[in-house]
């Protein structure tokens, strides 16, 4: 879980939201039995928009023997960063691990990995590659964020569907603490 974004005007409420929920749903499943009458504890890790957090965080869920669950990860970015350290420690591991990773490439294999977000490279560049076709446009331009993981997976499935050469443009403009830079963004 990350904290709330200080480049925003407020405090979108996610955090404290999950937090609320999580003890909410923790003391509603242990008032009922627990889980095959064992009580459960949910512990919360803050990777504070870190990948090195993140990938300490995991470790740690990871060296948790009774952990039963895991459920994160929401930035692409961050989870390839986990993946690539942890990748196959976590499919080891047999743990269900729900996520909300937009680019499936990044846990292709592991049979414990689920996402509740659609697919930057495998549902959604395909309707974006059909929309293109259908409406006839015959080189479309990319504009994606540059250096970030699910930017970059959905530029190249969207080339690998419609071919590089029919790109009439293709700009990753840069990103600097959540800001994209005007002059870059002006050019596109």
């Amino acid at each position: 879980m990350s904290p709330p974004r200080e480049d925003l005007c407020h405090d979108t409420g996610d955090i404290a939201a999950v937090r609320r929920l999580a003890a909410e749903e923790q003391a509603r499943i242990n008032q009922r039995g627990g889980v095959a009458g064992r009580p459960i504890a949910i512990k919360i890790f803050d990777d504070q928009r870190s990948d090195a957090r993140a990938i300490a965080n995991m470790r740690a869920v990871l060296a948790d023997r009774n952990m039963i669950g895991m459920i994160g990860l929401g930035n692409a970015t961050r989870a390839k960063a986990v993946f690539d350290a942890l990748g196959e420690d976590i499919r080891r591991s047999n743990i269900p691990f729900l996520s909300d990773i937009s680019v499936s490439g990044i846990f292709t294999g592991h049979s414990n990995v689920f996402t509740t977000r659609p697919s930057q490279d495998e549902e959604r560049a395909p309707v974006m590659a059909a929309f293109t076709r259908s409406m006839g446009f015959k080189r479309p331009a990319f504009i994606g964020t540059a250096g970030t993981i699910f930017s970059e997976a959905l530029r190249e499935s969207l080339v690998n569907l419609i071919g590089e050469g029919n790109l009439s443009g293709d700009h990753r403009i840069r990103a600097t603490d959540g800001k994209l830079d005007a002059a870059e963004l002006a050019a596109a």
